[in-house]
């Protein structure tokens, strides 16, 4: 009986077995990470204007959407401009129009 040396185990990889798959593959790996942005209830609305209105300087949790994505810092608020329509936490400016959740750091 003859053994046929051609045969044995090929490495499977269905995904690089064209470049233009791998680079759509890869694209629409990425493009699932990056999210719409996100509607607020008005109740949602209204707690973030009641936590800017009584501010007092506490550390605080801020939730923003920003390059088709969520980011979450923390950080003081250092600026809150009702005619600019923004607020600064830390070196980073926030457009009120891109907040999504903001509420005061737990300490312990």
């Amino acid at each position: 009986m003859e053994k046929n040396t051609q045969r044995g185990m090929v490495k499977w990889a269905p995904f690089k077995s064209l470049e233009e798959q791998e680079n759509y593959i890869r694209d629409a790996f990425n493009k699932e990470k990056e999210i719409q942005m996100p509607l607020l209830l008005e109740d949602e609305q209204e707690e973030i204007n009641s936590y800017l209105c009584s501010y007092r300087g506490q550390l605080s949790i801020v939730s923003f959407y920003e390059n088709k994505r969520i980011v979450t810092i923390e950080g003081y608020i250092s600026k809150i401009d009702v005619n600019e329509r923004i607020i600064k936490v830390g070196r980073k400016v926030i457009p009120l129009g891109m907040l999504l959740k903001i509420k005061e750091k737990e300490q312990f």
